[in-house]
């Protein structure tokens, strides 16, 4: 075998480094996304969730600490807020959730439930009850939504009627505000 000069040692090296240097940015750049953070398919879950009829959940009130049994059933629409206390998303869309509160008529329930221990007042001056549901498992059974936020509008007989997955916006929330305030015959 030939003895190679130090210049074709070095250039070979230097090539292999740029092969490597293009092998881990395809694999940062299209490989790792995939594996680690798909994007949701916000509405393949707003399509499942509409027409279900969530079982009654167990559930505590932040404010009081008591337990109840919450029931999906009432003699009217009903707004229904899944969210986390540590989730930036749902930080953006309590504004939107306390606008629509303010905007219906009372008459109309609002339940925020979370997964997570909430202290209260998590809802600044809205009518929002605050519960967190007894298990995680128990709240991804009756709504099986893997993402928050999520805004349900369900139907006197308890099926959901309405869902949204994912940050609320102006527009969104004035459409869920009109539904719930009958000025809109279906959702969506």
């Amino acid at each position: 075998m030939a003895k190679r000069s130090l210049r074709e040692t070095g250039m070979d090296t230097l090539t292999a480094v740029v092969a490597l240097a293009a092998v881990l940015v395809v694999v940062d750049r299209y490989v790792h996304p995939v594996l680690t953070t798909p994007e949701p398919d916000a509405g393949g879950v707003e399509r499942a969730l509409v027409g279900l009829r969530p079982p009654t959940l167990r559930v505590t009130e932040a404010v009081t600490h008591r337990a109840a049994a919450m029931p999906f059933r009432a003699s009217g629409r009903q707004l229904v807020l899944l969210f986390r206390t540590t989730c930036p998303a749902c930080e953006r869309t309590r504004p939107q959730w306390e606008r629509i509160a303010a905007a219906i008529p009372a008459a109309v329930p609002v339940n925020a439930i979370s997964k997570e221990n909430v202290e209260a007042p998590y809802f600044a001056g809205a009518r929002i009850r605050v519960w967190q549901a007894a298990s995680p498992t128990a709240l991804r059974q009756a709504f099986p939504s893997p993402f928050v936020p999520t805004t349900l509008i369900l139907s006197p007989d308890g099926r959901v009627e309405y869902a949204r997955v994912g940050v609320l916006g102006a527009a969104a929330a004035d459409s869920i505000a009109a539904i719930l305030a009958g000025r809109l015959a279906a959702a969506r």
